[in-house]
């Protein structure tokens, strides 16, 4: 489970600036931190806040990205 929070957060980290500006609804900067304290504090990491992120805020971001892609993405 934490291996797929990195993922998303790297994914995250490297999305333009303006795309992130663009979308500055969806807290990408927490995405990114969350990540980065994975990876550099692994032994450090709080599970209960991992466990939190995988069921809560994941399937928010999910939404939130989903929508993304059916508005700027979706054949009209």
């Amino acid at each position: 489970m934490l291996q797929k929070l990195i993922v998303i957060g790297e994914a995250a980290g490297r999305l333009s600036a303006e795309f992130r500006a663009s979308h500055a609804h969806i807290e990408w900067a927490d995405v990114v931190g969350f990540r980065n304290i994975a990876v550099h504090e692994y032994f450090a990491v709080n599970w209960s806040i991992v466990w939190v992120t995988a069921v809560e805020d994941v399937p928010l971001l999910r939404q939130q990205v989903a929508q993304i892609v059916q508005d700027e993405f979706a054949d009209d």
